[in-house]
């Protein structure tokens, strides 16, 4: 208002019925001097009534009608007829002035826009967290920041391409100070760290299962020697959570690449490479016989190797099965972190047949037992579900440049989980419809007749199931930990020999090798090569018994 008085407003008198007020006049009761507002943009024109709180520190003081036009505070719209809208800052005392130059920390979303928050923190200027920009909060507390950092990890971990990775700011520090600056490294090593987080509640969950069925049986371990007891009893509980404190040490540690990484090959050892070198031993030299008659010890001998024999398969069989998928998951990994790469195609090319082959023996064995048309889609669906990359082998097998062919790589993974997937709900259909003499396996075991009663609960069956796709699943995943760290440094290694023969001599003798090999694939005549003969390597020996290596010109190359 005109030098921050009123006219009519001063003496508390309402102006004249019908009487042109200027435009700063203010009619009603009169207020303490407001403090001032924000920066001003356009003027707008306001009728109503200003809430006391918006404008005035006293709640006590009365509002002020305002009749005229007021300039709009700066960032906000003009609004005809309504209130003055609320600043962006909080309500000042007199003495104190309000922070007009100050940016807000926060800005708050407004209505679906994902929040987005800055990459370093106003006030400190250090880089904020990650997961941050995950909370859908200006100003979050734990539990939202416990939701982006899970929302931000489980983004990762299942990202099909890992060069979509972001590197947030507070992330490429922590890897720069190790020596990794590298965005491609950076990238596989925040993946990585993501992946295990995936892994520890699969982990720690399937191994506290375990421990509960392990420990709530009562044993009779009579029948034991002391050497059983130590040796079996170990390899079990090792087999439960020598995985899981891998994956926790190796996450404590991330940004230490080798520390991590030979923490998880030690946990590998002793959850997976262990119990099969144990399940070798004969469960017979586990158990004490107190007979001297030999053929009772070896009817003991037997029925002991029986029993280890359902002991082991049902204690490995996780295990077995989780090994295949876990290297192919890997393979496709890298694959999309480094496309250029041959040696993870080569290794899908080579594995996936093999899990093939060892499915297809289990499919033979179920399908005497039981032929159904569910059965048989299921298991058949499973079992191809690895030669499903094959389709495209020609994209596996050399390096991808295009993004196209990145993105056909991706289709392959979505398939490849389709198929298992379709084949695990034609296999559970199966087993809630199948029958035995009459009853159903998995249904009512409370049924009053004549409704039959059926061998499993559904709750039973339920509770089998889950427990075996959470120990599945996590060692599966465990696997893919283990093996992308030992393909990459099996990459590394082929990298690093191909560089190192390339130039020398000998390199030309296996590219002539090649091209001769070449021709003969594809039915030409090698005739026509520079060379006429295939050029002698340095170190073969001659008819005559001296080492190779003439002059250029017949085609021999010189040795070192």
């Amino acid at each position: 208002m005109s030098d921050g008085k009123s006219e009519l407003a001063d003496q508390g008198k309402p102006s004249p019925e019908g009487a042109a007020l200027p435009p700063s006049t203010v009619v009603g009761e009169t207020a303490p001097p407001a403090r001032p507002i924000a920066p001003m943009s356009s003027p707008a024109t306001l009728v109503g009534s200003v809430p006391q709180a918006m404008r005035y520190p006293d709640p006590s003081a009365s509002p002020a009608t305002i009749v005229g036009t007021v300039p709009s505070m700066a960032g906000y719209p003009p609004m005809p007829g309504g209130p003055v809208q609320p600043p962006p800052y909080p309500t000042q005392p007199y003495g104190q002035p309000p922070p007009y130059a100050a940016a807000v920390p926060y800005a708050t979303p407004t209505g679906t826009i994902p929040y987005n928050a800055p990459s370093t923190d106003p006030a400190t200027g250090q880089p904020q967290p990650a997961w941050l920009g995950y909370s859908m909060n200006p100003r979050p507390d734990r539990w939202h920041l416990a939701i982006g950092f899970v929302k931000l990890h489980f983004s990762r971990a299942i990202a099909r391409d890992l060069r979509s990775v972001d590197v947030a700011a507070d992330e490429s520090p922590i890897l720069a100070s190790h020596g990794v600056r590298d965005r491609t490294i950076q990238q596989y090593l925040l993946w990585r760290r993501s992946w295990l987080y995936l892994l520890l509640p699969l982990a720690f969950l399937a191994a506290t299962i375990q421990m509960t069925s392990f420990f709530s049986e009562t044993r009779d371990l009579s029948n034991f020697s002391w050497f059983g007891i130590i040796v079996l009893g170990t390899t079990f509980v090792l087999q439960m959570i020598g995985y899981p404190i891998a994956a926790a040490l190796a996450v404590w540690k991330w940004d230490q690449a080798r520390f991590s990484r030979w923490t998880l090959i030690i946990g590998w050892i002793a959850s997976f490479l262990l119990p099969f070198l144990v399940a070798l031993i004969p469960f017979g030299d586990f158990i004490v016989i107190e007979e001297t008659d030999p053929d009772f010890i070896v009817g003991q001998k037997f029925g002991a190797g029986l029993v280890g024999a359902t002991f082991w398969l049902f204690s490995l069989l996780p295990a077995l099965l989780a090994i295949m998928p876990g290297i192919l998951r890997a393979c496709v990994r890298i694959k999309s972190l480094l496309p250029e790469s041959i040696v993870p195609g080569w290794i899908i090319v080579m594995t996936a047949p093999f899990f093939t082959l060892v499915l297809l023996v289990v499919f033979v064995a179920v399908n005497q037992v039981a032929g159904n048309l569910l059965l048989v889609g299921g298991v058949l669906l499973i079992m191809a579900s690895p030669a499903v990359f094959l389709i495209r082998t020609d994209l596996l097998v050399k390096p991808v440049i295009e993004e196209k062919e990145r993105r056909r790589i991706e289709a392959l993974q979505v398939v490849y989980v389709a198929t298992i997937l379709i084949g695990m709900a034609l296999l559970l259909t199966y087993v809630f419809t199948l029958k035995v003499m009459g009853k159903p396996v998995v249904g009512n075991t409370e049924a009053v007749p004549p409704e039959p009663t059926a061998l499993i609960g559904v709750g039973r069956f339920t509770w089998e199931v889950m427990t075996f796709l959470i120990a599945y699943s996590a060692k599966s995943v465990f696997v893919t930990a283990v093996a992308i760290d030992l393909f990459m440094m099996l990459n590394l290694s082929v990298w690093k020999n191909l560089k190192a023969f390339e130039g020398t001599q000998h390199a030309a003798v296996y590219d002539h090798i090649m091209d001769s090999f070449q021709d003969l694939v594809e039915g030409k005549d090698d005739s026509s090569r520079p060379f006429a003969t295939t050029p002698t390597r340095a170190f073969e020996v001659i008819p005559s018994g001296k080492s190779a290596g003439t002059n250029p010109s017949s085609g021999n190359l010189e040795p070192d």
